[in-house]
């Protein structure tokens, strides 16, 4: 019968162990599944469940850091001048169109997509604008007669921004898909975060979705 008891007492001892060796890993395995979790998505090769149709850029890249912006003028030959405000995204959302060496015929639809995205927001309209974001490659182009006409005809409400200097390959790759297609346009929060990119492969109303839904659930401006 003591035997019995031992043998009893020295299985349930073994079982306890057990049980707390499970309740001791069960929070580092935990932290190991979270930490790989992290990683993927970090990387790309992980995206979480969301209500966007855009392509989240992950990190946020805040184009404050870019490098010296200035605006460029509508007028032919004249020199740019500083931005009117500190922040040149002025408190709206940006759909910016990317023009880092030219603004080729992708580029000039992009501008005219973006532009009827502009106008079916209807009254939300005056919480967004649309910014060609140029470099001094691409500057002389894009002040050109030919071009300003294009732009004075058809995109009044277009600004276009130059970056004198800065960090521009890090936000080419950012809005660069794995297959090498560059973005069409990306979306710039009021604070200047460029969060959201879209390619050819994206339409006209996913990404009007994607709008109402951010300026839905962001403050007023």
């Amino acid at each position: 019968m003591n035997q019995r008891a031992t043998e009893l007492s020295a299985g349930q001892v073994r079982l306890n162990r057990i049980k707390l060796l499970v309740l001791w890993l069960v929070p580092f395995g935990l932290m190991a599944i979270a930490g790989v979790c992290y990683y993927l998505v970090q990387t790309g090769q992980l995206q979480l469940n969301s209500k966007n149709n855009g392509v989240l850029i992950q990190p946020p890249i805040q184009l404050q850091q870019l490098g010296e912006l200035s605006e460029l003028d509508k007028q032919v030959g004249a020199a740019p001048h500083e931005l009117s405000s500190d922040s040149p995204w002025a408190n709206k959302w940006s759909l910016v169109i990317p023009a880092f060496e030219q603004c080729s015929e992708r580029c000039r639809d992009a501008l005219y997509q973006t532009r009827q995205l502009h106008i079916r927001l209807d009254k939300n309209a005056n919480r967004v604008q649309r910014v060609l974001l140029a470099t001094p490659a691409s500057a002389a182009i894009v002040s050109s007669e030919d071009f300003l006409a294009f732009v004075n005809s058809d995109h009044l409400l277009l600004r276009r921004l130059l970056v004198n200097d800065g960090n521009i390959p890090e936000l080419r790759n950012a809005i660069t898909a794995s297959d090498g297609e560059t973005a069409r346009f990306f979306i710039v929060d009021p604070e200047g975060w460029a969060m959201m990119v879209y390619y050819d492969a994206h339409e006209g109303n996913a990404i009007l979705a994607d709008l109402k839904h951010l300026l839905k659930y962001s403050r007023q401006r």
